[in-house]
This record gives C-alpha cells, structure tokens and sequence, in this order.
C-alpha cells in the first residue's frame, strides 16, 4: 500500500495508518443547506472511502478463516457424501452462507466463531434479519432447539442465492407456473411469446450451475409443449378423437397410411386392452355399441355391426334411473337384457367410471397390463 508521497507502507505502520483512517471520522447533520455541529463515529469509515473495499475484504477473510478453522474441531460440516468436499460456508460480497450439521456441538461451536468475528471486527450480526433452513417438518423439535443456540428465525424453503433457486426435495419450478395460465384464453402466438419469454428464461440460472439429465430436459420440452397445443389433458383427447375418429368410435377405427406412430400404437394394443376395461354406468354418457359396459365386450363386435352408430348413448336406454327393458329387448336378446337387469346397478348420481378388470379395485397398474 502507498501513502500519498508515493511510499510504500508495509507492517506496523500500515496498521498504524489504517487505524487513523478509520478513528478519524466525522459527521455533521445538514438541515436545509446549513451544516450543524460534528459528532464522532466509533466505528467504521467514511461512506466512498476507497479504503472500504480493503477493510471489507480483510473482514470477509477474516470470518473465513475463522469458520475454515472449525474443521480442526467436534464442527461437522455440511457434504454430499463422504468422499466429496466439506463446505462450511460461502461468501459473495455482503451475502454469507454458513453450513452445518444440526448436532448441537456443531451449531455451539459455529456460534462461538460468529461472537468471536463480531469482538475483532467490530461488525454484529444481525439476528432479525437472520435465518436458518433445515429440511425438517415444522413441528420438528429441532427446530426450537436451534433456535436457542442460534437465536435465528426459522425460515422456510425456497430460497434464493444469486438468483439460483435453493429448494429442498423436488420442485416443480415450470409446472406450477403453468397452472396459473391454464384458465386463460391465449391464442397460439400469446403462448408463444410466454413460452420464449418466461418459461424458457426461468431455468436458466439453475442450468448454468449444474448438468441436467437428458430426462429434465425432454420433461421441461414435453410440459412447454403440453401447454402450446392443449391446456388440459380433455382437449389432447378431443384433438384425437377430432383428428382421427370424425365418423367411427375409437374401437371400431383402425390405423391408416400417413397417420402418426403414436395413434398406430394406440390401435395396436386395443384389441389386447378394451377387453379388460368395463365402465361402471352412471350417468350413461358412454356408448351404447361401441364400449364395454355390459362385462360382454362391446356389443357391435358380439354381433358384428361395424357400422353401429358412436353417437348412440347407453342412457338413451334409460328411464329414470333403471333399465327401459323394452327398448333394450327391440336391440338386444332376450338372455342379454335378463344379465343386464340382473347384474349391472345403475347410479345416475355419478359419471360413469372406467374400472380395470385386472385389479381388484380397478385402478390400471402396469404391473397388472
């Protein structure tokens, strides 16, 4: 360091000439223009001073090494797994981090570096503004006992730390986002514009940190692209059922040239999978030909009608809240609309409900496909 004759300081007397510097300051309060008395400041040097920034990095490095020197201590510090590094704290301009493990040996002793840093430095801590994250529920008795030695508050996930989002467990930043927007009436280039200008803007600070997997980056591209062309899955299905079923219910049609892989797959798996699907009536909205209602199958594939309207509802053979036998008996056998009767309630109360033959409680497991 130089004084102002262009000398070097070194050792006791650059010591000695920032001691001066920052004993020697001074204030006046000025009210309208005039200037009243001066009063002495006990701490600390002039605002602008070209000697703070010195003073605030021989005080950062001071708490520093004050917390580094915790390693040769009972202080566990905070690690991912037992070979990769131990991190007790980070630091970047006025924001500090400070790492550890919740036993109270570890929180005493790092308390105990934060006195001694406030008695050297002259610099406190301030506890209000304060505070500390654990990845406990809120009734965990930890937490108050923490509190005690610390005398932080308790804060809850998330936060954030350079603009990097800090969450415990898995956070679904974009999706919940979206769930905002999804009510709203956007038309194509208005989701557009939010997808260029917010959605793909939100991940990246947490993507410059870290190497997302080949995974998180097809889900983010797959939940942007549920939002650009649908927003709900009810449409997804409406633009299948417009796109490729105009004039056939989906069991009857079958795949043709020029169509997409995805409905290809879809048609080659119905035959293996609609005859495990049976839909519990209640309102009656299914279709009459065409869906397994009747634990039989569908009955235009029992009695071979291809051309069996889709539009043809079961509740059109209904009568409040019972089976209308004699409009079943003019379209279906005698022994059919007996079983019918017999064996299958109706709930007008409910919607009706797809129930997986292969579970007990009919609920669809891959396990059980």
């Amino acid at each position: 360091m130089k004084n102002y004759d262009g000398d070097w300081i070194e050792g006791d007397d650059l010591i000695a000439t920032e001691a001066r510097l920052m004993n020697n300051v001074w204030y006046s309060v000025n009210i309208n223009g005039v200037r009243h008395g001066f009063f002495k400041s006990n701490r600390g040097i002039k605002q602008g001073d070209p000697l703070s920034l010195s003073v605030f990095i021989i005080g950062t490095e001071l708490l520093s090494r004050l917390t580094n020197s915790l390693m040769n201590t009972n202080f566990v510090p905070y690690f991912t797994e037992r070979n990769g590094p131990k991190i007790n704290h980070l630091c970047y301009t006025d924001d500090t981090i400070l790492f550890s493990f919740c036993d109270p040996t570890s929180l005493e002793l790092l308390m105990s570096k934060l006195n001694q840093y406030e008695q050297v430095s002259g610099q406190l801590v301030n506890k209000y503004k304060s505070g500390f994250y654990v990845p406990f529920k809120d009734d965990d008795p930890r937490i108050n006992e923490i509190k005690r030695i610390t005398g932080f508050s308790h804060c809850p996930f998330t936060m954030t730390y350079l603009g990097c989002p800090i969450y415990f467990g898995r956070k679904r930043v974009i999706s919940n986002r979206l769930q905002g927007w999804q009510c709203k009436f956007l038309s194509y280039g208005g989701k557009a514009v939010l997808i260029k200008s917010v959605l793909y803007v939100m991940p990246l600070h947490l993507l410059a940190v870290i190497q997302p997997t080949k995974t998180t980056l097809d889900q983010i591209d797959k939940i942007v692209a549920n939002f650009f062309w649908a927003r709900s899955k009810q449409e997804q299905e409406d633009f299948l059922l417009v796109k490729y079923c105009k004039r056939s219910h989906p069991v009857a049609q079958k795949w043709g040239n020029g169509q997409s892989n995805v409905w290809r797959r879809l048609m080659d798996i119905k035959s293996k999978v609609e005859p495990h699907i049976f839909w519990k009536i209640g309102k009656g909205d299914v279709s009459f030909w065409w869906d397994n209602w009747s634990r039989l199958g569908a009955i235009a594939s029992i009695f071979q009608l291809g051309r069996a309207s889709k539009i043809t509802k079961v509740n059109e053979f209904m009568n409040g809240g019972l089976w209308n036998l004699d409009k079943l008996l003019q379209v279906l056998p005698l022994d059919m609309v007996h079983t019918i009767k017999k064996e299958l309630d109706i709930d007008v109360n409910k919607a009706d409900h797809p129930y997986w033959l292969l579970e007990d409680k009919g609920n669809f497991t891959c396990k059980s496909a």
